[in-house]
Formats: structure tokens, sequence, C-alpha cells
């Protein structure tokens, strides 16, 4: 005999979408932390310009470190090669930037453009790298570094700690010295600092991804070491100057905490490097 479904009775079969969640339970998540943030509430109890604890960790050899957010964790990996320079830059060498994101954040794999973008526009378009200093011989040898990013997982703002990633990696990158003088120089330390706009009116910082769902608008605000606002990224429906002022504000004071915590764990970096060197001279002699 051939089963029916009683009259009235709606069946439907579950989608696993983002994450494995339902539909129907991505849709009451979202709901609920609209409902939380119009209230002030976040579900890690943060205030809505709350950071999670930022923690950075730089490969020894330099050229290579990790950052993490709670559970957003992203990978920066260096190399260098000595190469001819572009005809049109010959002063100058080169930074190539790829982003990719790891198969248990495969949901997030269309959005790799949009985070080379805008790692570039920090690096690169804010002239916080000095190019010119990679160059050894002008027209002839000049440093070109690529840049190899992977989200290894990801709850929320990996755009910001990708950032922090690749600073850490290039502020301890060391250049073979016996081709000449060159070395990686930052003009200014750029900080991208992201808030998420939920019901166009509430933003949060440092967004996890479950407050990326249920927002509008993702707008990252690119600042320079000094607070001096480089530009604005915008992810999603457009935001009224007000909210772009207040994002603004807001991300000058985490900038210079970002900035400050990057600057110390690359001294200590430093200072373990140098410590090594003595250790080895010691043996040597």
């Amino acid at each position: 005999p051939t089963a029916t479904m009683p009259r009235g009775v709606k069946f439907a079969v579950k989608r696993r979408g983002e994450g494995g969640r339902t539909a129907m339970e991505a849709r009451s998540m979202r709901e609920y932390v609209r409902e939380a943030a119009l209230a002030g509430a976040r579900r890690d109890c943060r205030s809505a310009h709350g950071y999670r604890t930022l923690e950075v960790e730089v490969d020894a050899r330099g050229g290579a470190a990790e950052a993490r957010a709670g559970s957003t964790r992203v990978h920066c990996e260096l190399r260098s090669e000595l190469v001819a320079p572009a005809t049109t830059r010959p002063r100058e060498g080169s930074l190539r930037i790829r982003a990719s994101y790891a198969s248990c954040c495969a949901w997030k794999e269309d959005q790799e453009a949009s985070l080379e973008r805008l790692l570039q526009s920090s690096v690169l378009r804010s002239r916080a790298l000095d190019v010119e200093a990679l160059c050894v011989e002008a027209g002839r040898a000049a440093w070109s570094i690529e840049a190899d990013l992977c989200v290894l997982s990801c709850d929320g703002n990996e755009r910001d700690v990708a950032n922090v990633a690749l600073l850490a990696a290039l502020m301890t990158l060391q250049l073979p010295e016996d081709h000449g003088a060159a070395s990686v120089r930052l003009h200014h330390v750029p900080i991208s600092v992201t808030h998420a706009v939920v019901d166009g009116r509430v933003t949060l910082v440092d967004p996890t991804r479950v407050e990326e769902d249920a927002s509008t608008s993702l707008i990252t605000v690119l600042l320079e070491s000094s607070g001096n606002v480089c530009g604005f990224l915008l992810l999603g429906k457009r935001a009224h100057p007000t909210t772009l002022e207040r994002c603004a504000l807001v991300a000058q004071t985490h900038a210079e905490e970002v900035t400050t915590h990057l600057r110390h764990v690359v001294r200590q970096w430093e200072d373990e490097r140098q410590k090594a060197k003595v250790v080895r001279r010691t043996w040597d002699g």
C-alpha cells in the first residue's frame, strides 16, 4: 500500500546549509543575533565595540606567521625571489597576494578575491610597503615577494585576522644579504577593523560568523598606525555616511591597540633571534 500524507500537513526536506545548519536553524539564529544586537547584547558577552583576544605567532625564521581571534585562524607564508623588475617600474620590487580557504570553510570560497582585494588595499594601495626598498639594482634586479594566506578555520572576520598575519610575516621577513642592499620596509602599519551592520543601525566590531550572517553589510575601515583613515571597504548594502563616521571613530582605538600588540610580538621575535645569534657565536667560538 502507498502511504499518503494527511491533509493539511506539509512535508519539507531539511537542507543543510553553511556549517551543517538547516535553513530554518540559520534563520532562527540570524533573528536571535539581530534581536540581541538591538538590545545591546552579543552571544559571547562582548560589548558592541569589543574585540576578541588577538593572538599572533611568528615562525622563528621569520617571514611566516599565524594569527587567531576566537576560532578564526589564518596562516601566512612569504616567499621571496630575485627577478628583473617590470620595465614600467624599474626601481621597484613587487608583492603578490594569494588567499585561500581550507576545506572546512568551503562556504567562503567565493570570497577569496574579496579578501585578496582587502589585503592589497591595506598593504599596497595605502603605500604602506616601500616597494622601492625592494630594488637591488634599478632595471636589473629587485625582490618579488609572494604572500600565500590560508584561512584555516573561520568563525567570522577573517579579514582583520588575515591582515595581521600578513603584517607579522612582512615585518619579520629576512631577505638574503648576499644580493646587495634591500630590505622590507613599512612606511606605516596598516590596520583593518571590520564592523557588521545589523538592521542598518547597530555596528558590531570584530563580528563572529553568525553576526556576519545576521548583518546587512560589512564595513572594513583601513587605518594607518597614526590613526589616519586610508579607506573603507564595503560588502553588502550601502551604509549611511554617519555610520561610516562612527565606524572610523571606533576603529581608531582598535587600530592603536592592534598596532601596539603587533609591534610587541615582532620585538619579542627580534629579541629571541638575537639571543639565538649569541648562542651560536658562543658555540662556534
